[in-house]
């Protein structure tokens, strides 16, 4: 028998194990049991339903045949969600869609070990949705079209994660349009203030940024540091237009850190991000001097800068670089720091020996698992209608006193 004709029996028949399988059915389709809820024990349900334990044993089985159920512990959940009983459609609605720019080519790489890479929040999200009892499906950035974006939507998937930067491509926009219309949940990892209007009205979740810069910054005064400036790429070509949030809440961290020492807050230096070079050390000769450059004016004054807050762990090597050049030796006479939780296994490491006073490790694979339960948690009813968008404060971790971990490129010298 399939199950098609299964089910048409199930919902006709007067036996006691049909009609408790209808009862448990009514729970779900009127909202009693909300999706990802545990059922109530055996015995519980047994005798709400007046059937035998062996009779409620069969049907949470056929349940679970169904996709309706999935086993959690030693009791069972309401799968998310479930609007259909049908084999091939109830798979799909137990899906959630992945669209991310960084793939999972990675995983298990050790020469990319360090959860600082982004594509941790992919990985560990992905993993979050298996742990969930869910299926994920995760897509290209490329080649779709409008009309294929709305046969997904049709398909009803349980909700969608646009994660960094493929909220803004053209597919992030249809997914999150289409899933929009139908009532399906979206959550964007990432600052909502670029987004449009359908992806402003989305659950957000991004780490805190301001916080993880301002612990940063006060490492560096806990160090003696007096004058700290801040070493930003031009993330613009109207360099009088509003910042990115992200660093804009860069900025107001590291204001807010020397502000509370008594300090002077320093104008960013700004600089043009060297062209891609498929040539490492060249593209890091390039940048080292790039940054000279913008560091001169500074160090050859008469009060030079003592601290240095980098954009991230990459650019640490040739700003040490460019403080050398400028007759500065990072470490004595200045002292920097990077961010993102990457620095042991950076590619420029191999270039400059220096190791900053310390980076912020924004755990992705925190995030990844915390954008998996805000979604779930939407499924589940836990929020008003409003969108909410919600910061994870990132760790601050020292590495100028640290031993590289075993199995870090080492430097070449």
């Amino acid at each position: 028998m399939t199950q098609v004709a299964a089910n048409s029996s199930v919902a006709t028949s007067n036996r006691p194990r049909a009609k408790a399988i209808r009862g448990i059915r009514q729970w779900i389709d009127s909202g009693q049991l909300r999706g990802g809820e545990l059922l109530p024990p055996e015995e519980e349900l047994a005798k709400r339903l007046m059937v035998g334990r062996t009779t409620i044993r069969t049907v949470l089985r056929h349940l679970e045949d169904e996709g309706l159920i999935i086993p959690k512990g030693r009791g069972r959940m309401v799968a998310l969600p479930i609007t259909s009983t049908t084999s091939t459609i109830a798979t799909t609605q137990r899906c959630i869609v992945v669209l991310s720019d960084t793939g999972l080519s990675n995983v298990g790489n050790p020469a990319s070990s360090s959860t600082g890479f982004s594509w941790h929040i992919t990985a560990t999200a992905v993993a979050a949705i298996q742990e969930a009892g869910l299926h994920s499906l995760i897509l290209e950035t490329k080649n779709w079209t409008e009309g294929e974006v709305e046969r997904l939507a049709a398909e009803r998937p349980s909700g969608v994660l646009l994660i960094r930067h493929s909220a803004n491509t053209d597919l992030g926009r249809q997914l999150a349009q289409a899933m929009r219309r139908a009532s399906i949940p979206v959550v964007v990892y990432g600052e909502t203030d670029f987004l449009d209007e359908t992806l402003a009205s989305c659950d957000s979740l991004t780490s805190d940024h301001e916080t993880g810069q301002y612990l940063a910054t006060r490492h560096l005064v806990e160090r003696g540091c007096k004058r700290i400036i801040r070493l930003w790429p031009l993330t613009q070509n109207d360099p009088v237009g509003p910042r990115p949030e992200w660093l804009a809440g860069r900025d107001r961290g590291y204001e807010r850190a020397v502000r509370e020492a008594g300090l002077a807050v320093l104008p960013p230096i700004e600089y043009v991000k060297p062209p891609e070079s498929e040539n490492i050390r060249e593209r890091f000769q390039f940048s080292s001097r790039l940054m000279a450059g913008y560091l001169a004016e500074h160090f050859l004054g008469p009060t030079p800068p003592d601290g240095i807050v980098c954009v991230t762990d990459g650019t640490v090597g040739a700003a040490a670089a460019a403080c050398r050049t400028l007759g500065r030796t990072p470490g004595v006479d200045v002292h920097l720091t990077g961010y993102d939780g990457y620095f042991w296994n950076t590619i420029e490491r191999q270039f400059d020996p220096y190791i900053p006073a310390c980076t912020l490790d924004k755990d992705n694979p925190r995030l990844g698992r915390e954008l998996v339960r805000l979604l779930i948690d939407r499924l589940r009813g836990a929020f008003p209608p409003e969108p909410q968008h919600v910061r994870v404060e990132p760790r601050l971790v020292t590495l100028d006193q640290a031993i590289a971990p075993v199995g870090t490129p080492a430097f070449a010298g």
